[in-house]
């Protein structure tokens, strides 16, 4: 998850009480990350992408779905 949020604090609780199976990564390190052709100017936006940066879903359901889909295997 990449979070816009400007405090890494607020935006790891947020995604823990959201029980996210995924890591938060802070926007101004998104392309460090490799993610920049992701971002998107709406908030929030969900793409869900593997390890190699390939996108397996977009939008909230879509990538919950995938998420749970993918951590059940």
């Amino acid at each position: 998850m990449a979070s816009a949020d400007q405090n890494p604090k607020a935006a790891l609780d947020w995604a823990k009480q959201h029980s996210f199976p995924w890591p938060t990564i802070m926007m101004k390190k998104i392309d460090k990350a490799g993610l920049t052709k992701y971002k998107s100017g709406f908030v929030p936006h969900y793409v869900l992408v593997d390890k190699d940066g390939k996108k397996l879903a977009q939008g909230k359901a879509n990538c919950l779905r995938k998420a749970a889909e993918l951590t059940s295997e």
